[in-house]
């Protein structure tokens, strides 16, 4: 059966045509570029360039580490856009997030100076007291497993994620639970498997119908993957850009509430808001009277 006219065919995840799958991303760049820079905000977002610099096999020290799991608390409890506009002044902050700073640094001086910046949250001061505590938890974990980078890829983001925020774990994170312990990783380089909430919708059968809704977590990943490859697109940076198009901070345009009108991907999508438009857009024009 084929699929119908101006849809996605869930199943196309793996067969997508090259031609199709650029043609997808480059209306997705151009809804995006309307209300932001693409690739500043990519690089800002840190995703990419960790995620390439972990595949070059480059070893990541732990003053990152620091500064994904620092980064990672701050964001929260509130937006992220602000804090990825201020992330030099907050180097400055945290003395380039170097453990023999963190370890003497007064934790109320970092919140006070956090809080200037705008990138303070309702439990930024517990947050900058957990800050050594957890220094002393990473130092441990790299005497055990020789360093942070052996500990995260051992086993699945989702597992490591557990042993660093689950409150039963001897390497608890303080301050840290799984949610924001996976933001840590993905700073990091570490992909989760399971597509965000935001990325799940926005592919789903109500809207582009990139994936079926009945999929694994593994096998939706896997078919995002697939289509970035076709498209020639690296996949940290199709599910960065999707994750953008719902964010409220960055596009705000396919979020609970979708504003179809000023998206390029309305074409595509099965949102009925967005397939009248398509069809208002199409109908031949009224003969006069």
């Amino acid at each position: 059966m084929n699929p119908t006219p101006g849809l996605w065919d869930p199943g196309w995840g793996h067969t997508m045509e090259a031609e199709k799958a650029r043609a997808l991303l480059g209306r997705l760049r151009e809804t995006l570029a309307r209300s932001i820079g693409v690739d500043t905000e990519l690089s800002a977002i840190g995703q990419v360039d960790a995620c390439r610099r972990r595949a070059q096999g480059e070893l990541i020290p732990l003053a990152h580490h620091m500064r994904a799991m620092i980064l990672s608390m701050l964001g929260a409890h509130r937006s992220w856009r602000p804090i990825a506009r201020r992330l030099g002044q907050l180097e400055l902050v945290f003395g380039q997030y170097k453990p023999a700073y963190l370890e003497h640094i007064a934790p109320r001086q970092l919140a006070a100076e956090v809080e200037q910046l705008g990138c303070g949250n309702p439990r930024v001061h517990a947050q900058m007291e957990a800050i050594r505590p957890n220094l002393e938890t990473m130092q441990r974990i790299e005497q055990e497993f020789g360093c942070m980078d052996a500990f995260v890829e051992r086993v699945r983001p989702e597992a490591v994620a557990q042993l660093l925020g689950r409150p039963a774990s001897r390497w608890k994170l303080k301050e840290v639970g799984p949610a924001v312990a996976m933001e840590y990783l993905k700073l990091v380089g570490i992909r989760a498997v399971k597509p965000e909430a935001h990325v799940q919708r926005i592919c789903g059968p109500q809207r582009l119908a990139l994936l079926d809704g009945h999929e694994t977590d593994e096998q939706a990943a896997g078919k995002l993957r697939r289509i970035a490859k076709a498209a020639g697109a690296d996949p940290v940076a199709l599910d960065n850009m999707l994750w953008m198009l719902g964010a409220r901070d960055y596009g705000a345009i396919c979020g609970s509430h979708p504003r179809c009108d000023v998206c390029e991907l309305r074409s595509d999508c099965s949102f009925p808001r967005a397939r009248t438009l398509v069809q208002q857009s199409t109908r031949p024009a009224a003969l006069p009277t």
